[in-house]
């Protein structure tokens, strides 16, 4: 489809495909769902996080993808958003022993400033051996695809409409997905 000067292409191929019959098009606008190459080997480790957890118990897995926040609401989620979502599904975790939980949090760097007194919830959650975090060193984002932590889980729970890539990715990997807006 094209609007003005500007093409709207819906393949990774298009830059290619344009070259080749010599498009009249000088921007393209790709849209459409990123790719990233999973190995094997990272869903073999994000099904080993699916046995450990049922291994403690857990029946049915949640994945929460924590889009990240900010402490001005104006701008992005605010922190206290977050909190209330870490405070819901970790409340149903406590109180029914066969629901596992998988959180992976945008920003892991954050997290623990970001959540505040949910903080000591979420401590109280792993200690039940059905909860998992995936953090890591970064100061942006978390390095690991949000497909991964979908893989191994039941159900995805993407804790931000304006930035639903991630929900997207999980539902086309066919793990049924909700967008919380």
């Amino acid at each position: 489809k094209s609007f003005g000067d500007i093409n709207f292409t819906y393949s990774k191929f298009s830059s290619n495909v344009h070259s080749a019959i010599e498009s009249k098009f000088k921007q393209q606008v790709i849209v459409g769902i990123p790719t990233t190459k999973i190995e094997n080997s990272e869903i073999s480790n994000a099904q080993n996080i699916r046995k450990k957890l049922m291994s403690s118990g857990a029946k049915k897995i949640v994945c929460v993808l924590d889009e990240n926040s900010a402490d001005d609401a104006r701008w992005h989620t605010g922190n206290d958003f977050q909190k209330e979502i870490y405070e819901l599904t970790i409340n149903a975790l406590l109180s029914n022993n066969d629901l596992g939980l998988i959180f992976k949090p945008k920003v892991a760097y954050t997290l623990r400033k970001r959540l505040g007194y949910v903080g000591d919830l979420l401590d109280e959650a792993l200690k039940t051996k059905r909860c998992h975090i995936f953090t890591d060193n970064y100061e942006r984002s978390t390095a690991m695809p949000p497909i991964l932590a979908a893989y191994s889980s039941d159900l995805v729970i993407h804790s931000a409409l304006s930035g639903g890539t991630a929900a997207i990715e999980c539902a086309k990997i066919n793990i049924p997905t909700i967008l919380i807006d």
